[in-house]
């Protein structure tokens, strides 16, 4: 559907250092494509982390189900057409708070 044949990712060591140095770690991606979020998990799931996205809050205003399931996948929204300062806060606090991985959750 993307066009998108093979994921490869490159320096995940950096990031696991980072992490198990107890960083938290922000990947900003410049989202010119609708595929960026799905290749950004794929990287978090070769690193065994669990991704926080931000998400546009018109995503989470199409439906109950969808707004659940966005939460459970650890998108938070985000108001892009003004200063959405609560969403600007959760960034810094996971960012701050380092999130666990996969592998602590299990």
């Amino acid at each position: 559907m993307f066009g998108i044949q093979e994921i490869e990712c490159r320096g995940l060591e950096h990031l696991r250092e980072s992490r198990a140095a107890g960083h938290g770690v922000l990947i900003a991606p410049n989202h010119c494509r609708a595929c960026d979020p799905f290749v950004i998990s794929e990287l978090a799931r070769q690193a065994d982390e669990i991704p926080y996205t931000m998400g546009q809050l018109h995503l989470f205003m199409q439906g109950r189900l969808q707004a659940w399931t966005l939460r459970r996948a650890g998108v938070f929204s985000i108001y892009r057409e003004g200063m959405d300062r609560a969403a600007l806060a959760a960034a810094t606090e996971i960012l701050v708070d380092a999130h666990p991985t996969a592998s602590d959750l299990s």
